[in-house]
């Protein structure tokens, strides 16, 4: 599968500073670097991660990117790292992080103004016909076992929407392999707006199909969903230069995608 993450400054690809496309371990990898300059660091976060400390007691990302810093440039004292934006434990792809606090207040902004571009890949499960290609709208609000489509503007309800379109369906067309564009940033908002329309992330044990309970083939043991940040664009905060970053798919995704044709380019 080729492999390798890309960087682009004005059209000028920069390689990854290391490839971690290695067969598929028990235990998360080490976070691939995808960008390191003086104000930003992106990675590839792998599936069962969490983003930040949780209740596990797991290594987190933060704390995993924090310590590369330390050690990359040899810094004994604090280290200043700002996570941007989030992703679910099981997903993996594209995490970005600031290393100056001018860098973060930028970074927030273009988030806050809905600046910056994020892109998602996900195979899933067709328990219903997914059209060729849709935007959705929803107002999504916390329920006792996570996210749920609530009435528009209904009280703790936040408007979400992404658009999708399929890139290739699996030789039985039982599934479908998903190019997303995430228009807002809610919690949960592409495993549950799909699932809401009978299209269910594959391993996901949280959100099934129509409202039922989820029963999803176990991806990693357990640990991960087949969604994955592919990726990410935004104006540098500082160089104001446009990038676009790019996250390669897990290793855990090889024997998934083989059930569909047409999607060499992606892997």
């Amino acid at each position: 599968m080729p492999t390798g993450a890309r960087v682009t400054y004005h059209n000028t690809i920069v390689p990854s500073i290391r490839n971690c496309d290695v067969p598929e371990s028990p235990v998360p990898a080490f976070p691939e670097i995808l960008l390191a300059d003086n104000h930003l660091i992106a990675v590839n976060k792998p599936a069962g991660m969490p983003s930040q400390p949780d209740s596990s007691g797991d290594t987190a990302l933060d704390a995993a990117v924090r310590d590369w810093c330390k050690r990359e440039y040899n810094k004994p004292g604090n280290v200043y790292l700002a996570l941007l934006h989030r992703l679910d434990r099981p997903t993996s792809g594209a995490v970005l992080f600031a290393k100056t606090d001018k860098a973060a207040g930028r970074m927030a902004d273009l988030f806050r103004k809905r600046l910056v571009d994020k892109l998602y890949c996900a195979v899933v499960e067709c328990h219903r016909e997914p059209g060729r290609e849709a935007e959705l709208t929803d107002w999504l609000a916390a329920g006792p076992s996570g996210m749920r489509v609530a009435a528009n503007g209904a009280p703790g309800a936040r408007e979400a929407r992404l658009r999708y379109r399929v890139l290739s369906r699996s030789r039985d067309r039982r599934r479908a392999f998903l190019e997303i564009d995430l228009l807002t940033g809610v919690k949960h908002q592409i495993r549950c707006q799909l699932a809401a329309r009978g299209l269910t992330v594959v391993g996901d044990f949280r959100y099934g199909p129509l409202g039922k309970p989820a029963r999803p083939e176990p991806v990693s043991d357990g640990r991960a969903i087949l969604l994955h940040a592919r990726r990410i664009g935004f104006v540098h905060p500082v160089r104001k230069e446009p990038v676009v970053v790019e996250a390669p798919l897990p290793a855990a995704w090889t024997r998934f995608m083989a059930e569909f044709s047409g999607c060499d380019s992606i892997l």
